[in-house]
């Protein structure tokens, strides 16, 4: 079996427990920049306009949610933003939270294939150069999707 083949077998297992945890790409060094988990009608995404910055750069996230049943969904109660993602060092010591004031409202319906998306730049300034950090991102109002564990894992590289 290649190193990228088992490395995509090890992405693939990771989704489907609920967490995708990226390799880099034994062919070019680098991680991917884009995730994505499925079930029970939902469909959750994010990316990173880049997997390797300098200290200081700001690094952009989008999280998509993603009605993906063929009927509307409500998220109950709607968190707006919905997501919070944090900056650990490989040890999951955690080096750094976006936390945003949130606002509760009642409830969000999504027709199908409906987003509901949020974008979030996550500075780098007091990471140290050489080391891979990750990112972990998850929809902060996670009972609507229960039983599945949507949380997505990044890795990047402070050069």
């Amino acid at each position: 079996m290649s190193s990228l083949a088992a490395i995509a077998i090890g992405v693939v297992l990771a989704v489907t427990v609920g967490q995708a945890f990226p390799s880099a790409n034994a062919n070019t060094g680098t991680f991917p920049r884009q995730l994505s988990v499925s079930g029970v009608g939902w469909n959750f995404t994010a990316s990173l306009n880049t997997t390797s910055v300098i200290p200081g750069q700001t690094i952009l996230l989008e999280a998509v949610l993603t009605n993906i049943s063929p009927s509307n969904q409500t998220i109950a109660p709607d968190i707006d933003p919905f997501v919070n993602p944090g900056i650990y060092a490989q040890n999951e010591t955690q080096l750094w939270a976006w936390n945003p004031p949130q606002v509760n409202s009642p409830s969000n319906t999504l027709v199908s294939g409906q987003s509901y998306a949020a974008d979030v730049a996550i500075p780098t300034s007091k990471l140290r150069s050489g080391q891979v950090y990750l990112i972990k991102v998850v929809p902060i109002s996670t009972e609507f999707l229960s039983p599945v564990d949507f949380t997505l894992v990044f890795q990047f590289l402070v050069t």
